[in-house]
This record gives C-alpha cells, sequence and structure tokens, in this order.
C-alpha cells in the first residue's frame, strides 16, 4: 500500500486525503479526526489521483477561484510517494 505525502524536506510533512470537492482527486489533510488519508495499492492509482488533483486545481485556477498551489508549479516536486502497512514490520 502507498500513501502520498506532501514533504517540502525542511518542516512539512502532510499526509494526503481524499478531496471532498473532486471525486479522484487528493488533497492536504489535518489531523482533526474528519479526514480519510488516501490509500492506494499502486503507484499508478496514485499518480492517478495525482494528476486529477492537478487538473482539478488548474481548473479552480483558471475560473479565479482558490486553488491547490500543492499540485501546480515547483510545488508538485514536493509530493512523494510513501509505503505504508496495516502490521508493523521489523
Amino acid at each position: 500500500m502507498l500513501i502520498v505525502v506532501y514533504d517540502d524536506k525542511d518542516c512539512l510533512c502532510f499526509p494526503q486525503v481524499w478531496d471532498k470537492d473532486c471525486e479522484g482527486a487528493i488533497c492536504t489533510g489535518n489531523a482533526d479526526g474528519k479526514n480519510i488519508v488516501a490509500l492506494f495499492e499502486t503507484r499508478k492509482a496514485a499518480r492517478t489521483a495525482i494528476d486529477i488533483s492537478a487538473k482539478a486545481a488548474a481548473l479552480a485556477k483558471a475560473q479565479g477561484k482558490p486553488a491547490n498551489e500543492d499540485y501546480l508549479g515547483d510545488y508538485r516536486k514536493n509530493l512523494r510517494l510513501q509505503e505504508c502497512s496495516t502490521t508493523r514490520k521489523g
């Protein structure tokens, strides 16, 4: 299993959760207990969610609406795929 994290390699590292406003998209989550961390079985599925999120952000920006900049431009390089497991290994 994989998750997507936004990691700026400095002090920010956030798991991506399912976006409530766009089916198939993900966004940066928070620890309020109301978000569901997005889990993916394959790298292809995770990359598809990232692509959908980038397209949704570009559309919002083009419409003059608030856009998730994490998926646009240089910020996108901070998105990382991280392996995860529901059982402890090692």
